[in-house]
């Protein structure tokens, strides 16, 4: 049979690539192999499109962390979306758990034979309109403004791998969070606004040019002074944080 993959999952290929170029894609897949062939399986091209082609409504994405790609977090983010009402997302599976629109989007346990624990596993639903939808699924690019504040957040997840990464690559941890490495934990808090800044005077501009860090930049203007002191941020650091706000 000819077969192709959804659009809708290409698209989200595309911005997971983009956002991590470097991932491992050992546990990536579309089209099922043999044992998924024998079972009733999204990796099957079982839906036929209008051109009589058959249509696969699966990807598994790796987890890679150390590559760029939590596809755990991944999975989170998908997970949200599917519960914010997306026509495209039908499950996510991943770390032994899935979510549907069965239990309202929360995670419950996933008893299948896989745990899926190498990859997510994302099907997308049965028409066309939404498995070949080309509206964007939102990893690349970032919103207007990152609140601060913001928890469990994908793209700040995103953000402070990216900001350890580029300290690691200027030869040391980084000072704002006491010469360790930022924690990624998703939290947009003044650690993290603080990184930014610190990288970006460390002479990253380029990196970040475009990036999320810019817009958590724009924020500057709610006074973050309080927490940046309580954090023990450097009045030097403090200084820059405002210098460089009031060149936007």
């Amino acid at each position: 049979m000819t077969w192709r993959v959804a659009h809708a999952l290409l698209l989200l290929r595309d911005e997971v690539d983009a956002i991590a170029p470097g991932r491992s894609r050992a546990s990536d897949g579309t089209i099922g192999d043999a044992a998924h062939a024998s079972r009733t399986s999204d990796h099957n091209p079982y839906i036929i499109d209008a051109e009589g082609i058959g249509v696969v409504r699966a990807h598994d994405f790796t987890h890679d962390p150390d590559g760029g790609l939590d596809a755990y977090d991944l999975a989170e983010r998908l997970r949200q979306l599917g519960a914010a009402g997306d026509p495209r997302i039908r499950y996510v599976i991943s770390n032994g758990r899935i979510a549907s629109p069965r239990d309202g989007w929360r995670w419950r346990r996933y008893t299948g034979a896989n745990a899926h624990t190498s990859h997510t596993h994302l099907s997308v639903v049965e028409d066309a309109a939404g498995y070949d939808s080309t509206a964007p699924w939102g990893l690349t690019g970032g919103p207007d403004v990152i609140a601060y504040n913001t928890r469990n957040s994908f793209q700040v997840r995103q953000l402070q791998t990216m900001l350890n990464r580029a300290a690691e690559d200027q030869g040391g941890f980084l000072a704002s969070a006491g010469s360790r490495a930022l924690k990624v934990d998703g939290h947009a808090g003044a650690l993290t606004f603080a990184a930014v800044a610190e990288m970006l005077d460390r002479g990253a501009q380029d990196a970040f040019a475009g990036e999320a860090a810019a817009d958590l930049l724009t924020l500057l203007g709610q006074d973050p002074t309080a927490t940046l002191q309580r954090e023990g941020i450097s009045s030097g650091l403090e200084a820059f944080l405002y210098d460089l706000a009031a060149a936007r």
